[in-house]
């Protein structure tokens, strides 16, 4: 396995480090199949602030996956095994759902269009229930329509094909708005402002750090 993600035709020496990288992986999936039939995860609601104005105008949601012993797990460490085991289906339409939920409720209580922002997985995309269990989470829990942003990354858009295209038409359609995420930590190409008719770009902090101090 560690030949194979260093690219084809690569050769790798054993060494105990991997056997115990091994262990440590499947010992985190299997507490990651229990932790989604349990419902251990947590959202948490970033706000988003308008610079103009000052005030709150959304949130965004993030995934939290708090431990027995008290730590957390880091997205960073856990999503990847998620997607590469189809466990971040069961996932995203958990977090979908219930950041709907309590979105919609914030909307009514403060009378306030917010809107929520919600990461997608590229993993997802293939999926032919997805534009149906977007359409549904907004409907089933009151959200207001177009306030729904949904953050996409560069890979799903890499190949540039019409099923990708398609399916953020149909995406948008509902409506949604499509947010390119993590923009600078991939291909960074502006191109993708003329192939799709994106809403808005979240530029990476390490693209943008150094400005001023040339």
């Amino acid at each position: 396995f560690r030949s194979k993600a260093q690219g084809r035709s690569q050769t790798q020496t054993f060494d105990p480090s991997m056997h115990a990288s091994a262990i440590g992986r499947l010992t985190l999936e299997t507490q990651l199949r229990r932790a989604v039939e349990r419902k251990d995860f947590l959202i948490y609601y970033q706000p988003i602030v308008a610079l103009d104005t000052g005030e709150v105008c959304g949130f965004e949601s993030l995934l939290r996956w708090p431990r027995e012993d008290g730590s957390r797990t880091a997205p960073i460490e856990f999503i990847p095994i998620a997607e590469e085991t189809g466990l971040i289906a069961p996932i995203t339409s958990a977090v979908l759902l219930e950041a709907c939920r309590q979105v919609a409720e914030w909307q009514r209580v403060f009378a306030l269009p917010l809107t929520l922002s919600v990461n997608i997985s590229t993993r997802l995309f293939d999926r032919p229930t997805l534009v149906d269990e977007v359409r549904d989470a907004i409907t089933s829990t009151g959200l207001l329509p177009g306030t729904l942003r949904l953050e996409i990354t560069e890979s799903f858009l890499v190949n540039g094909t019409e099923q990708v295209v398609a399916r953020l038409d149909e995406l948008r359609s509902i409506p949604v708005e499509l947010y390119l995420d993590d923009f600078g930590t991939g291909f960074s190409s502006l191109s993708y402002l003329h192939r799709y008719r994106l809403d808005a770009l979240k530029i990476d902090r390490s693209f943008i750090s150094r400005i001023g101090e040339l």
